[in-house]
């Protein structure tokens, strides 16, 4: 019975205020590491989006059977909001060449693209090549290596290399901090 507690706890929470404040209790750690991934917005504000991502979740969820469920449920919840919290930021930024998202690949986007490595990468897009610049737009919008080689008549492996050298200087600056 102890594995379902926290299913338990969540199913609880749609009927009664008390039992989703402890939902979101138990989901502060994630809360606050998101803050710090939502720099550009004031944490305040920062842990209200997050939260109300949480609550949505725990409302939508039809029924959790096991912890896993439901803590995997709200934590793609959790990321969803945090996706298109960053995705409204760089558009509010101005960054035209990272801004023209086609409709096709929006859901692409919200499921599999590394939206956090973007929004790392988008303060330094005036220290990069214009190959680098593409490379990065087409990542954005989704594009797979081979893609990518295709539209800059480049190689997948010449992408590839583009890409972890891109991950390469973001891993390099965090370690220096």
């Amino acid at each position: 019975m102890e594995d379902q507690r926290y299913a338990q706890l969540v199913n609880k929470a749609k009927d009664s205020s008390l039992h989703m404040e402890e939902v979101i209790n138990l989901m502060n750690p994630i809360i606050k590491s998101y803050i710090k991934k939502l720099f550009f917005m004031d944490s305040e504000d920062a842990e209200q989006e997050i939260t109300i991502a949480i609550i949505e979740a725990v409302q939508s969820i039809k029924a959790c059977e096991t912890d896993g469920q439901c803590l995997k449920y709200i934590n793609n919840a959790i990321r969803y909001k945090h996706a298109h919290l960053c995705k409204n930021n760089i558009r509010k930024e101005g960054h035209e060449e990272l801004d023209a998202i086609n409709i096709e690949r929006a859901e692409y986007i919200e499921k599999y693209v590394d939206i956090d490595l973007i929004c790392d990468l988008i303060p330094k897009l005036t220290h990069m090549s214009e190959n680098n610049k593409e490379i990065l737009k087409y990542l954005y919008l989704g594009y797979t290596d081979k893609e990518i080689g295709k539209l800059l008549k480049v190689s997948r492996q010449y992408v590839n290399r583009a890409k972890k050298k891109l991950l390469m200087k973001e891993d390099k600056e965090d370690e220096s901090k």
